[in-house]
């Protein structure tokens, strides 16, 4: 492998030159320790616990292909979650073969029991020419839905799209998001089928604003957060990170606050007014029965996004405080 090749090398007098041998492992060493990539394969494990917390098994994921005997690249794969089927998802690296050349992608993928499935095998050529990554599989439930994002090719430019995979009928689709060149990922779904993650709200040429989103699968409905949460509310949602089985999601918020010295005290201005920031902070938004979504006034020089109707609501906790998020009801 790449170690025994370096450490010939040390050991060859021709090859390490005045370097001493110790100096030359100890270089090695260091390095690898840097990096472990490069001496060793990464791959998923999956690790089996009884109820108490100690390990009964320790299971190894595959690879999308099985590398020549000869060959001593680094291949990597990824779990990122797993159900209680016991079926994982995640990343690995696998071929992308033109008539020209075979190159390596990273895919997301499925672990089902030794099967390494591929769920975006056949990419954009344009994308796999341009792109390391095809795809990412970030979360699956109990219900076999996995959910994740696949790299495409809109308006002659990459975009992550996210997709929801049902693995019971072998379809994988990539629901309508904010807009169509707007770039979605997808970081969890829950056993009630509600996708949350992040996607852009902007369609400048510049840097994209982007704040999270709420897709509830089993009606094929997208919601902006926003949209979910008071019309006055200080916070911007500006990613929805995970959400459990009573419908509640961590997610991260923009907010302004005052700002602050290295001692913690505030900071004024000359006319002894509070200076305030954009702060990023941690949420946690809880579904509220019966509330239902206010018509929220839009300034003139700014575009109304259309609200779409919801099966849930919410409330917003936040440093100990509690902000509504309102049922939307179809009328």
């Amino acid at each position: 492998d790449t170690y025994e090749l370096a450490e010939e090398s040390c050991e060859d007098e021709d090859l390490r030159g005045d370097i001493p041998y110790e100096s030359c492992i100890s270089s090695l060493a260091s390095s690898l320790a840097g990096d472990p990539t490069l001496a060793s394969q990464l791959r998923g494990l999956v690790w089996e616990l009884d109820d108490n917390g100690n390990l009964l098994d320790t299971i190894e994921l595959g690879i999308l292909f099985e590398p020549e005997a000869e060959d001593i690249a680094s291949y990597t794969s990824r779990a990122h979650a797993i159900n209680d089927n016991g079926i994982a998802v995640g990343i690995s690296q696998g071929e992308y073969t033109t008539s020209n050349a075979t190159v390596i992608r990273t895919y997301g993928v499925v672990f089902d029991g030794d099967e390494v499935l591929n769920l975006t095998p056949n990419p954009d050529l344009t994308v796999a020419a341009s792109s390391a990554t095809i795809s990412s599989a970030t979360d699956i439930n109990n219900n076999n839905l996995v959910v994740g994002y696949q790299v495409q090719r809109i308006n002659g430019v990459n975009r992550d799209k996210f997709f929801v995979y049902d693995m019971s009928l072998g379809e994988l689709e990539f629901p309508d998001d904010f807009f169509l060149g707007s770039e979605s990922v997808a970081l969890a779904i829950n056993n009630n089928n509600l996708v949350v993650g992040y996607g852009e709200v902007e369609a400048s040429l510049g840097q994209r604003r982007s704040e999270g989103f709420l897709y509830d699968h089993n009606v094929k409905e997208f919601n902006r957060i926003g949209d979910l949460i008071d019309c006055d509310s200080k916070y911007t949602i500006v990613q929805a990170n995970s959400i459990n089985d009573n419908d509640e999601i961590a997610a991260t918020a923009l907010y302004q606050a005052p700002l602050r010295d290295s001692r913690g005290e505030l900071v004024i201005d000359s006319g002894g007014n509070e200076i305030l920031v954009d702060t990023v902070g941690a949420v946690k938004l809880i579904p509220i029965e019966g509330g239902e979504a206010d018509t929220c006034e839009v300034p003139e020089d700014e575009v109304a996004m259309p609200r779409q109707g919801a099966s849930i609501s919410w409330l917003l906790l936040f440093s100990g405080m509690w902000l509504m998020w309102r049922r939307l009801t179809k009328k």
